[in-house]
């Protein structure tokens, strides 16, 4: 009867109630009482963003929509921290007009200088291979330190540059680059008249550019107002506000 006690009518049993978990408070620091100032500061802001869509165009950007952008206008690279800050802002990972200087603060790069374009210049026009350029060497490089990069071992490394070509092979062959949603790089708006694409999506841009393309589908990044004019421009048809 070991371990039947509780079933003895003669037995009392105590009952003991843990609700300690369901009376937690938070931790009060400085870092949590910023954050919560930061999230109420959001509140207004995404009530000025229906207005912001409202003023600027007639038919707002809509996240499964595909736009077509010059490859060669793709001149800054959107951070993922400043993502972070407009999708607070908006409640959108974009598809978006927020006003404001957010987009001086996203970094202007000049696209062919970069490293990754060097390489897929390299493996794809002049024919070497991938262990020959430097993004792929110095990625080797940390992986053999035990550096944290992009790919877990070697072997992601080599199939993952490996499917690059495949894609390459196939947006020469076709003609176009994917435009299923998972494929599609997301682009922003920037005042200036410059895209930024990212925060990933850089291989993307380097098959168009080197494929020749004139365009580039992409998926609605942030539209700063004042690229409205750009954004609608990069539109189809069926979404402008003034149809051609």
């Amino acid at each position: 009867m070991a371990g039947c006690h509780r079933f003895l009518p003669n037995k009392s049993v105590p009952i003991s109630l843990n609700l300690s978990p369901f009376f937690i408070m938070p931790k009060v620091s400085a870092l949590n009482i910023k954050r919560t100032a930061f999230y109420a500061a959001c509140i207004p802001a995404r009530i000025l963003y229906n207005w912001f869509e409202k003023r600027y165009t007639k038919i707002p950007p809509r996240e499964d929509e595909v736009v077509w952008v010059d490859p060669t206008r793709v001149g800054a690279h959107m951070t993922r921290n400043i993502m972070i800050k407009l999708g607070l802002i908006s409640g959108r990972s974009g598809a978006a007009i927020i006003g404001g200087d957010w987009d001086l603060k996203v970094p202007r790069v000049t696209f062919v200088q970069k490293d990754v374009y060097k390489a897929c210049y390299q493996r794809w026009i002049e024919g070497r291979e991938w262990g020959e350029t430097e993004i792929y060497r110095k990625y080797v490089r940390q992986l053999e330190r035990g550096i944290p990069c992009r790919f877990g071992s070697v072997k992601d490394l080599e199939e993952r540059y490996a499917e690059l070509d495949r894609i390459y092979d196939e947006v020469l062959v076709s003609g176009a680059l994917d435009v299923s949603e998972n494929s599609l790089v997301k682009i922003h708006f920037l005042r200036d008249g410059t895209c930024a694409w990212g925060p990933d999506g850089r291989h993307r841009i380097c098959m168009a550019l080197l494929a020749g393309h004139e365009y580039i589908p992409a998926k609605v990044g942030f539209v700063h107002p004042l690229a409205c004019g750009e954004f609608e421009a990069a539109r189809l048809p069926h979404f402008r506000a003034d149809p051609d």
